[in-house]
């Protein structure tokens, strides 16, 4: 039986465009954050949508980084 959603492992999923419910694997997660990672590299933006991308990339690396120990428990 899953357990409901933390608030956090929520706004996570929300981040990296990850279904909401349902069980995630390595891989999911992995393929979701390379996906925003090449959307939000701050190489890849310049001026003010630079200092936007980097939230964007922080936020997303963070995402992947806590599911990714949420897969491994």
């Amino acid at each position: 039986q899953q357990r409901p959603l933390d608030p956090q492992q929520h706004t996570w999923r929300r981040l990296l465009g990850l279904p909401l419910s349902g069980m995630l694997t390595q891989e999911t997660v992995k393929a979701a954050f390379r996906e925003n990672a090449f959307k939000w590299h701050p190489d890849l933006h310049a001026g003010e949508s630079k200092k936007h991308a980097e939230e964007k990339f922080k936020e997303a690396k963070a995402a992947y980084e806590g599911l990714l120990v949420r897969c491994q428990t």
